[in-house]
């Protein structure tokens, strides 16, 4: 199914679905579409898109179980955590309507002349490229506030979750939205070019990996095409010598594992001060043993299957490797044996200690693998953070507020939290820094990412 969109249920490894790759002539009719639907938008309040945004809340809240259902079809996650993906959604809709005044109304500037502000206007069609780990809730925390502006969306989910896409589009649809403000495509790398090549679609926003982030950003410069890349990450979670190891190492599990681990903002490296690593490693094993794995249907999983049986196969060649280069197994995992779960791509959590210099320190680890270190103190804990291509988030745990939040200060990230995991917000700005990308979403922030900034002034 390598050329082609297609869904394999991943609890049971039975095909869901396939699609043919978007044609290039109805790849132009859809960009057409597009940028009509844009004209129509940028011409009317945006008080009837923010009523339209309430209207899709609600649509949401209505079929949370329907999505919920299609989430975990699509990518394994345990069903209660699908519905949480589409709650959420909701609740970021809503977010978006209730500001739609505050942040789109033209801001007054201060100046010599008798008036001068500040408009926010759309720029046109925007080509959103989501992934498959939170397939909803990553759509719509971006599409939202780019639509509440005025922009248009022309829309591609990962190629395993494809009836996302569908989905959304008809959501979109039956919230008000019917002009083709949300269309979804089948595209391939190569059509990513046409697209950005086209003068009607007037930026791009990606969410996925560092490498091919890169790509899109540099066709995006090559056209001049405004884009925000929220890429990889591999965060680090650093666990001071005050802090409470129980509440820890509870974090600790809740932050790696959950989503199966398949998270940009997952803690992925666990920097740990030296006094109190053995009992905080003591503490960890039995808590990520208890982590129950299985059926995702069942209302007590709390591990599903991995997305694919390429997710399994990289994060296994992950593990060999960083064995290989001096990793010591605290906790064996690996793709699960078990009869019962022999036909998805189940996979047990795994804790290696390492080095910096270790592969799974260094590289982005999409799955539950906790890659744990030793810190000599707060000082060696914030170095080794810090020594990373990635700058996505971080979380510090400890009891001293005060030092922790002198730390986070420091930290190589676009977002730091302290004790608690980190998990994106409608009401603050999420990206990264580095090789995690540039640009934000949500807030305000978020909204004025596609806008045509426009100053005013009258004398």
């Amino acid at each position: 199914m390598s050329g082609l969109f297609g869904a394999i249920n991943p609890a049971t490894g039975e095909k869901i679905s396939e699609y043919q790759y978007t044609s290039d002539t109805e790849l132009h009719r859809i960009v057409e579409r597009s940028f009509k639907a844009y004209e129509v938008q940028k011409a009317t309040d945006y008080k009837e898109r923010a009523a339209k945004l309430k209207k899709l809340a609600d649509l949401l809240e209505e079929r949370v179980d329907e999505y919920a259902k299609l989430i975990t079809d699509m990518m394994g996650k345990p069903l209660s955590a699908s519905k949480q993906e589409v709650e959420k959604s909701a609740k970021h809709a809503r977010f978006y309507a209730s500001k739609a005044e505050e942040y789109l109304t033209p801001k007054p500037v201060k100046t010599e002349a008798k008036s001068s502000y500040v408009r926010y206007e759309p720029l046109g069609p925007i080509y959103q490229i989501i992934p498959f780990n939170f397939p909803f809730w990553l759509s719509l925390k971006s599409a939202i506030p780019i639509i509440l502006l005025g922009n248009t969306i022309i829309h591609r989910n990962a190629k395993t979750t494809p009836d996302v896409g569908i989905a959304l589009e008809k959501l979109f649809k039956d919230a008000g939205f019917s002009n083709g403000e949300f269309l979804n495509v089948f595209t391939d790398h190569r059509q990513t070019e046409e697209l950005l090549a086209n003068p009607k679609v007037r930026g791009v926003t990606f969410t996925g990996s560092s490498a091919a982030g890169a790509k899109i950003a540099a066709t995006a410069g090559k056209y001049l095409k405004k884009s925000v890349m929220e890429l990889g990450g591999s965060d680090a979670v650093i666990v001071l010598d005050d802090a409470n190891i129980e509440t820890a190492t509870t974090l600790a599990v809740n932050s790696r594992v959950r989503n199966g681990g398949q998270t940009c903002t997952a803690g992925k490296r666990f920097i740990i001060d030296e006094k109190i690593y053995d009992e905080f490693i003591e503490k960890l094993i039995p808590k990520v043993k208890a982590f129950k794995i299985g059926n995702p249907y069942e209302k007590d999983t709390q591990l599903g299957p991995l997305a694919s049986g390429q997710v399994v196969k990289t994060l296994q060649e992950q593990i060999e490797q960083g064995i290989k280069q001096g990793g010591k197994v605290i906790l064996e995992g690996g793709a699960a044996t078990e009869e019962h779960l022999s036909k998805g791509y189940y996979f047990h959590p795994a804790i290696i200690e390492v080095d910096e210099n270790n592969v799974l320190f260094k590289e982005e680890t999409f799955g539950p693998v906790f890659a744990v270190v030793k810190a000599k103190g707060a000082e060696h804990a914030l170095e080794l953070a810090n020594n990373s291509q990635y700058g996505l988030g971080a979380v510090i745990i400890g009891e001293d507020r005060v030092r922790a939040e002198k730390i986070a200060s420091r930290v190589d990230a676009g977002y730091v939290s302290i004790n608690k995991p980190v998990s994106s917000d409608s009401r603050l700005p999420s990206g990264g820094i580095k090789n995690s990308g540039f640009g934000r979403e949500c807030g305000e922030w978020g909204l004025y990412e596609f806008a045509n900034i426009k100053a005013v002034w009258l004398d």
